[in-house]
């Protein structure tokens, strides 16, 4: 990789960090943090289809700066730049929102998944807290974006 491919992805890293910011924030105003929080694992989901979009849109541009050819390997190992890349700024988003945007959130689903009888206390107290979430989101974008940029490397692949 060079310097120019670096640019690229990191321009896509943050295109997709400021698009999983802007969807957090959706979500809490639609709701899905108060009000219908019974919603939120099944349409938070639905962040994958502006998720994988943003990779076919930095796999293409990456194929196109290669002149309209890449190989798989090319654009994989692209992508696990991207992966890397959003990885890194993940934990920055998790902060921010839960620190500024809304800093009840763990405490509500807490007591949410408490009462619902979905966790014990102590089970809930585990799972919803930063520490969690900032794990989860590097891991989460380590797992899904190196399938993502397997798959769209793989569609978008072509030999010269």
């Amino acid at each position: 990789m060079n310097m120019s491919d670096t640019k690229l992805a990191l321009r896509y890293a943050l295109v997709f960090t400021l698009a999983s910011f802007l969807w957090v924030c959706l979500e809490y105003a639609v709701g899905l943090h108060t009000t219908h929080k019974e919603l939120h694992p099944s349409l938070s989901s639905i962040f994958a289809i502006p998720a994988i979009a943003i990779y076919a849109f930095a796999l293409h541009a990456k194929r196109t700066s290669m002149g309209g050819t890449f190989t798989f390997w090319d654009g994989f190992m692209f992508g696990l730049l991207v992966t890397g890349i959003v990885a890194v700024l993940s934990p920055g988003v998790q902060y921010v929102f839960h620190t500024f945007v809304n800093p009840h959130f763990f405490a509500d689903f807490q007591a949410y998944s408490i009462a619902s009888g979905k966790l014990e206390p102590d089970a809930a107290a585990a799972y919803f807290c930063l520490q969690n979430y900032l794990y989860e989101g590097i891991s989460g974008a380590l797992m899904m974006g190196t399938v993502t940029a397997a798959i769209v490397a793989l569609i978008l692949s072509r030999k010269g």
